[in-house]
């Protein structure tokens, strides 16, 4: 963990009842390390009055992501002990304290691209240009499985796992991306 005062310096966020928070904001500083592996392919054939171009394309995208500002921490301050909350502030009472642990979260997603374009010359004066496209992208993955969702039927929370696409992201892919 950095400890270069420059990057966790500062006072942690104060929230107010009634009144704009001060101190460092969320995400501030944040640190991406993202890894990116793109391999592409096209091909093109020329047969008669047809121009023929297909391909397909498989992006792997991986980014660590370093968020410190939680272990600077949040006060909130209400009306609770003085019935005001600069009241509250001033004499150093707040109603919750929050500092979490440094997390760095590995976040991935893969997509994949295919195509296929047809140039057809009618006629010298008049050329038709058809296509189609599918586009295919997991919804993001945490490296560890550390994601989790609230599931309003049963009223619990799901927690990631190792398995399928839905089973890591705990969500549902979009398969019909015409």
């Amino acid at each position: 963990m950095p400890n270069d005062p420059k990057i966790l310096g500062g006072m942690p966020k104060m929230n107010l009842q009634g009144f704009d928070a001060v101190g460092r904001h969320t995400s501030t500083p944040q640190f991406q390390t993202p890894r990116v592996w793109n391999p592409r392919a096209t091909m093109s054939l020329l047969r008669g009055r047809h121009f023929l171009k297909f391909g397909g394309e498989f992006l792997h995208v991986q980014a660590q992501i370093n968020d410190l500002n939680a272990t600077i921490g949040r006060m909130n301050f209400d009306n609770r002990f003085t019935n005001r909350a600069v009241g509250d502030l001033l004499l150093g009472l707040p109603t919750q304290l929050a500092l979490t642990s440094l997390t760095i979260m590995d976040q991935g997603q893969d997509m994949q691209f295919y195509f296929v374009q047809d140039d057809f010359k009618v006629s010298r004066k008049l050329t038709l240009n058809l296509g189609g496209r599918y586009e295919f992208a997991t919804p993001p993955r945490e490296k560890e499985n550390r994601f989790a969702n609230f599931d309003p039927t049963t009223g619990t929370m799901v927690f990631a796992k190792d398995g399928g696409i839905f089973e890591r992201a705990l969500i549902h892919p979009d398969r019909n991306n015409w």
